[in-house]
């Protein structure tokens, strides 16, 4: 039986604050997904890019340059880089 993405989708447009959205919303994260490890990262928690060409980061986080992205977008589903791509592509 499929579970419903609202009540996660609104948990997560209703958290307060980043903690409850850490502690409430993340510990729930198992009921919907069958991931064995899951977590929550924002942007501006990612290591400066300053080693980095600039738009590298910018194209990695684009549907248009990245396929197991552009999936997720797509599918609203989780998604492994081999199920997009052949084994040893990504």
């Amino acid at each position: 039986m499929e579970t419903s993405l609202q009540p996660l989708f609104r948990a997560i447009a209703q958290a307060p604050n980043e903690q409850e959205l850490r502690s409430g919303v993340m510990a729930e994260m198992g009921d919907y997904f069958t991931a064995k490890r899951w977590g929550l990262i924002f942007f501006d928690e990612l290591p400066p890019a300053a080693n980095l060409p600039a738009g590298v980061l910018r194209a990695a986080l684009s549907v248009d340059h990245n396929p197991v992205l552009r999936y997720l977008v797509e599918h609203h589903a989780p998604v492994h880089e081999e199920v997009v791509l052949p084994p040893g592509v990504w």
